[in-house]
């Protein structure tokens, strides 16, 4: 998906909304007070009653976005323009993107996104074949080790390390077609 696909299927943001909505419907949703499974949708409150206790949860309650006070459809946009690109993108970047003029409330919401992604790394452990790669980058020097002279090779003090591994797999060749003769 694209910028421009994006925009096409999140238009406004009552289209982020009802995606939201059946996300959250489709992936299971229970009562947080009691744990029931009933619930009823209220589309003028945009929330969801428990037929059980009478609770009534909140769209975003439970959710990366629950407090926040910014549109859902900026909080979609953001979490595009995060796993869009192979290049890390700034805070400062994705504020201009979504036109928000505030740089506190993009801060706080790019934060909190990036601390759900590094935490759902740790729900998918690695198994079966590998592949392990090391990098170095730059860093800035300790003041005391600045005046130290430097070892050479591929870590040196100005480098640090850093291991990637990733599960790898054979590719699925296609099946081989048969010509008529």
């Amino acid at each position: 998906m694209n910028l421009l696909d994006f925009y096409r299927q999140y238009p406004d943001e009552a289209s982020c909304e009802e995606a939201l909505r059946r996300f959250r419907e489709h992936h299971g949703l229970f009562c947080s007070q009691c744990g029931g499974l009933r619930l009823s949708w209220n589309p003028s409150h945009k929330s969801w009653t428990c037929m059980d206790c009478k609770h009534e949860m909140q769209l975003r309650s439970g959710t990366v976005m629950q407090g926040s006070h910014l549109p859902v459809r900026d909080w979609f946009a953001a979490m595009f323009l995060l796993t869009a690109t192979k290049r890390a993108i700034s805070t400062k970047e994705i504020q201009r993107q979504i036109g928000r003029k505030r740089y506190q409330p993009v801060w706080e919401m790019v934060h909190k996104l990036r601390d759900v992604m590094g935490k759902r790394d740790g729900r998918y452990p690695l198994h079966g074949d590998m592949e392990v790669d090391e990098g170095f980058f730059s860093t800035e020097t300790p003041e005391e080790q600045k005046d130290c002279p430097l070892k050479r090779g591929r870590g040196s003090q100005r480098k640090t390390p850093v291991l990637v591994m990733a599960e790898s797999s054979l590719p699925k060749t296609p099946p081989a077609k048969k010509y008529s003769t």
